[in-house]
């Protein structure tokens, strides 16, 4: 940018961190919450590029912030608008080393370069599978669009953060990739220098190139021009060997990931990640088992059934056959009218068993073909309408004489169905959860359907008990229906029985009792319990113990009309003082989260009614 500022607006800027396409990144000091921010500013342009690059770095920071929410490995942003004729974006600061940076200094160890590639493949996994709404429309997955190690930063802590989500796409459940003239021709798989199309794959092909670099220090790819570049790259030429040094399993893990054909890659950064720790725990890989059922169908000899028969058939005699005096009688028997119908009859039941043996088997193998193929389309995230996907599964079962046939699309459907109800209550954990009674029918739908694959499996109890105490909830808060109310703290318990360790049935009590039920005590004893059960408590938490507080002092307050000027009105107006203050500096922590700065102002002002009545009533025993 031009020119470098020393101040803008309440940033201070201290140093350039870096320069990517049209934006620039410095370290800066925020003088107003006094820290140190990544800053990165945008300059407005007319052109048609610099207004797709502006309108790409808005989203992306909106994307960026939504899932830094739920996953610590991406780079928090704080804030983004205008200022001063540029596009800005307030981010954390990670202080530490870019991958880049890391790579350029030496080798790194095989170790430190597997666990990064774990942390990337299970931060993708979680943005790919991440929903969100945008301008009132459902997304149910976000694409980073340029890894490369420029954007990958190890802290001073040894962990992973993903920077500069510039270009980030969210894709919507309709429309399973999306067009992207940005990133890196270096990073970008084949199909996407084609076509310009991104979906998850583009990520995969990224972190395959990634990885590849991280082991050789040099790209797969290398031309003295971009054009060259790309059309190695679109060309499918396969990259230089790895060094003799790096692990069969490992290598096999990389190729898998820059197969030309997009089919023979992996399907989901999830099952990357699989892999890299089987790599990491000596166990067989995925893609080495792939490899060696390859090569074996290779080498196989195949010799044609037709051919074998005719080879027997000329080099084997069939001995000689001795006659019993049974056998012989047989051509007699023939002249029997009885006998022959018999005969006929015996023939015709073994002729009609054999028919219906080879309609059962055709049957089933097409079952089990199609059964396959949803299975494949289910496993890599192909197949996004869980309805129709459970409607063929039925279709299927009920074509069906051999259920064994099935159990693989089972599992698959039970995973898909799980994940579903996961990313559901992910969501709902949250500080700014979205999930409606709609999304919660929804999930119930789901984990009922998940059980009838699988009704032994208790996490999935659990789950189902969870969604339908939200739902009680939901409807007892709505129609003041202390009988449902009732009813989803029975589910919340159950829920928390079943599976041990788990917060978020604690939660659920926490909200019940705190908001419906008026019970401060109990709602703080179960977000302890929570807090016991490994959870975080968020801004969400902290504002319902402030309101809480506040609540029960505003009914505290109210009981004091009939206690005016009764020797009791001092100690109750003590005690509502003790909870506005306490709810007051509740509120303080997580400002500016929610409504914080309204309740604020309305605590405030009622500590102050509390304490000029106070006064009034010590002037008057004066």
């Amino acid at each position: 940018m031009s020119p470098i500022y020393t101040r803008l607006g309440k940033y201070e800027i201290v140093r350039k961190l870096g320069r990517g396409g049209m934006a620039d990144v410095y370290l800066a000091l925020d003088t107003e919450k006094k820290r140190q921010v990544a800053l990165k500013l945008i300059e407005h342009s007319s052109d048609r590029d610099g207004e797709d690059t502006l309108e790409a770095e808005r989203r992306g920071a909106m994307l960026q912030a939504r899932l830094a929410g739920i996953d610590s490995r991406v780079a928090a942003v704080h804030e983004y608008d205008e200022l001063d004729g540029h596009f800005y974006i307030d981010m954390e600061y990670v202080e530490g080393e870019d991958l880049s940076e890391i790579l350029r200094k030496g080798a790194l160890q095989l170790s430190r370069v597997v666990k990064i590639a774990i942390e990337i493949c299970d931060m993708l996994a979680q943005a790919h599978a991440f929903n969100t709404v945008i301008e009132g429309k459902e997304f149910e997955s976000i694409v980073h669009g340029d890894i490369k190690p420029r954007n990958v930063r190890i802290n001073a802590q040894n962990q992973v953060k993903v920077l500069d989500f510039g270009i980030a796409k969210a894709l919507s459940r309709t429309r399973k990739l999306t067009r992207n003239e940005f990133g890196s021709v270096a990073y970008s798989s084949p199909e996407r220098l084609e076509s310009g199309d991104v979906d998850v794959h583009s990520d995969l092909w990224s972190v395959g190139v990634l990885l590849y670099e991280m082991v050789t220090r040099v790209q797969p790819y290398r031309a003295d021009s971009t054009g060259k570049l790309e059309r190695l790259i679109r060309d499918r030429v396969p990259p230089a060997p790895l060094p003799a040094d790096c692990p069969q399993a490992l290598r096999k893990i990389i190729l898998k990931i820059l197969a030309p054909a997009i089919n023979r890659r992996y399907q989901s950064a999830a099952q990357i990640k699989a892999d890299l720790e089987a790599f990491r725990d000596g166990m067989e890989t995925k893609a080495e088992l792939e490899q060696d059922s390859e090569t074996t169908r290779r080498t196989q000899p195949i010799v044609p059934a037709d051919n074998a028969d005719d080879r027997t058939r000329r080099t084997t005699q069939s001995p000689p056959i001795a006659r019993s005096p049974e056998k012989a009688s047989l051509k007699q028997q023939e002249h029997d009218p009885a006998s022959a119908r018999r005969k006929t009859i015996r023939r015709a039941v073994q002729a009609v068993l054999v028919l219906l043996l080879v309609w059962l088997v055709s049957g089933e193998i097409g079952v089990w073909r199609k059964a396959h193929q949803l299975r494949v389309s289910i496993d890599a995230e192909q197949t996004t309408n869980l309805k129709d996907a459970w409607n063929q599964y039925q279709q299927l079962a009920s074509r069906s004489y051999l259920p064994a046939g099935l159990s693989d699309l089972r599992r698959s459907l039970k995973h898909r169905f799980v994940a579903a109800a996961e990313r559901v209550i992910a969501d709902y954990r949250g500080d700014t959860p979205r999930v409606a009674e709609r999304q919660w029918e929804e999930t119930l739908l789901y984990l009922s359907w998940a059980l009838e694959l699988d009704s032994t499996d208790r996490t999935v109890r659990a789950y189902k008990r969870y969604c339908e105490a939200h739902i009680d909830r939901i409807n007892g808060e709505a129609r003041k229906l202390t009988k449902r109310l009732n009813d989803a703290l029975q589910k919340f318990r159950e829920a928390a029985a079943l599976k041990h360790g788990w917060p978020d049935p604690h939660l659920g009590l926490a909200r019940v009792y705190i908001y419906d039920l008026n019970d401060l005590e109990k709602g703080s004893a179960e977000l302890k319990q929570a807090e016991e059960d490994g959870y975080v408590l968020g801004n969400r938490e902290k504002a319902q113990m402030a309101d809480g507080f506040r609540n029960r002092a505003d009914r505290i307050c109210g009981e004091m009309r009939r206690l005016r000027t009764l020797p009791q009105e001092k100690e109750h107006l003590l005690r509502a003082r003790e909870d506005y203050v306490e709810a007051l500096r509740l509120y303080e922590t997580i400002f500016p989260y929610g409504d914080s700065g309204r309740n604020i102002q309305q605590t405030q002002a009622r500590i102050e009614k509390v304490e000029e009545r106070l006064a009034d009533l010590d002037e008057g025993r004066q």
